[in-house]
């Protein structure tokens, strides 16, 4: 996939996630740059912008990386980091995802 294909599926999921007011940009960075993450989003609410970042050479499934990051942005300021977060967040991207695959 090119950051272009990549930033057309953010564009297409910050659609679905009523996130249109937000400015959310995407780019692939080299394998090991994020540290133990697959993908991170750097979100500054003051300003609703969004940089994520995903590994090059990413698993398969780019677009769940993409839908978790969202729901971070879409959750911001409701919820404290934590493990449970993180686990409620990989709960509600599996939903999104597979009800928009049927």
């Amino acid at each position: 996939m090119t950051t272009k294909g990549l930033n057309r599926l953010v564009g297409k999921w910050q659609k679905r996630m009523r996130l249109q007011d937000w400015e959310i940009a995407a780019e692939f960075v080299p394998p090991g740059s994020l540290g133990d993450s697959v993908a991170l989003a750097a979100v500054e609410p003051d300003y609703r912008t969004v940089q994520m970042k995903i590994q090059e050479d990413p698993p398969a499934d780019v677009e769940s990386h993409v839908v978790h990051e969202l729901v971070h942005v879409r959750l911001w300021g409701w919820t404290a980091p934590n493990d449970r977060e993180e686990g409620d967040i990989n709960m509600l991207t599996v939903a999104l995802v597979d009800a928009y695959r049927r």
